[in-house]
């Protein structure tokens, strides 16, 4: 959509000079940075209504809040590049839902720039705004269904404050550190790509295996809150599908973790205590290059600890298993999709 905006020529100027200087790529960037700003902070001064009166109002508020519906055929996206597979997922890489939030922006912010390589501090700015605002949807639909620890649909969305966001950039959304080497979920699965442009500044292209999962059906985006309940799984079957077929692409050091705790879990080992020492023999010999680096001479109990948490994480989401309370305790069973997970791939 245009729109035509009169400035003050003062202001122009000002305008101008930032473009020049770097800060942005264009006035149309300026303008949607400001207004989108601007809409958060008028949003932070409403009063918010309660779940039950939106409710009772019929009123389908989405999450998170779009400006327009994307179709395939509008966004500029690049092939899906080989990545680079060394080592599973870290364990804080724990919700594959955020990956939603950052492809559909990233989608809004291809069609507006009408450009392919989007420079960060433009993906950055609206992508993390929106991760914030997703939180608190989250947050009120997380209170209203009393949805518990490893159900939470908030979990992983960054808070507002620097820490928190500083945290999202950087194992959720992604770029490029000091030695060249690429991170971040969406980056390390595929669904963007990063680089450093001419001027040795960062820039982010969306994939076409990210414009498709930004589009794959889901339960909880684009969804009203009368449509959900205490039980809708954060991913769709669809979403599920997509996401272990990609993986099978791009992270086939992922799906071994994956089937290797499935295995010692259908085994009898379905207790987070059981799995550390097991996590840890599993790293040292998969990973001997790695391992013998480490100042223990091989992966810490820590370590090992850390990345067992974060694969059970993942397969909850991915609904391969459940985390089922015994008073004090809890323990993991095996779903009849993570049964079938395994069958297919021994």
């Amino acid at each position: 959509m245009k729109v035509i905006v009169e400035v003050y020529e003062s202001d122009l100027k000002g305008l101008e000079h930032l473009i020049s200087a770097g800060k942005y790529s264009s006035i149309s960037t300026f303008v949607s940075i400001a207004i989108h700003n601007q809409l958060l902070m008028e949003e932070e001064e409403l009063d918010t209504p309660s779940l039950e009166s939106l409710i009772q109002k019929e009123e389908k508020p989405t999450f998170p809040l779009t400006t327009k519906e994307i179709s395939l055929g509008e966004v500029r996206t690049i092939p899906t590049p080989e990545v680079e597979d060394k080592f599973p997922f870290w364990a804080t890489q724990n919700k594959y839902l955020c990956l939603k939030q950052i492809t559909q922006d990233f989608s809004q912010i291809v069609l507006e720039e009408e450009k392919i390589w989007i420079r960060y501090d433009v993906v950055m700015n609206r992508v993390l705004q929106n991760a914030i605002v997703t939180r608190k949807n989250f947050e009120k639909i997380d209170t209203h269904f009393h949805r518990g620890r490893g159900q939470k649909l908030s979990t992983g969305f960054p808070k507002n404050d620097s820490k928190s966001t500083s945290r999202y950039e950087k194992q959720f959304i992604g770029g490029i550190d000091g030695k060249g080497r690429k991170y971040g979920l969406a980056v390390e699965i595929g669904f963007l790509d990063v680089r450093l442009n001419d001027s040795r500044r960062i820039e982010f292209a969306l994939t076409d295996d990210g414009l498709t999962f930004s589009k794959v059906e889901s339960h909880i985006f684009g969804k009203s809150i009368s449509d959900l309940s205490p039980s809708t799984p954060p991913l769709s079957e669809a979403e599920i599908a997509f996401i272990i077929s990609v993986l099978e692409k791009t992270k086939s050091s992922e799906i071994e973790l994956m089937i290797f705790t499935l295995n010692y879990i259908q085994a009898g080992k379905n207790r987070p205590d059981d799995g550390a020492d097991i996590t840890r023999s599993y790293l040292d010999k998969k990973y001997p290059n790695l391992s013998k680096n480490k100042k223990e001479g091989g992966f810490s109990l820590r370590e090992s600890e850390t990345i067992r948490a974060g694969v059970i994480s993942r397969m909850n989401e991915l609904n391969f298993i459940t985390i089922q309370k015994y008073g004090l305790k809890s323990i993991y069973v095996i779903t009849d999709k993570g049964d079938e997970f395994i069958k297919q791939r021994r």
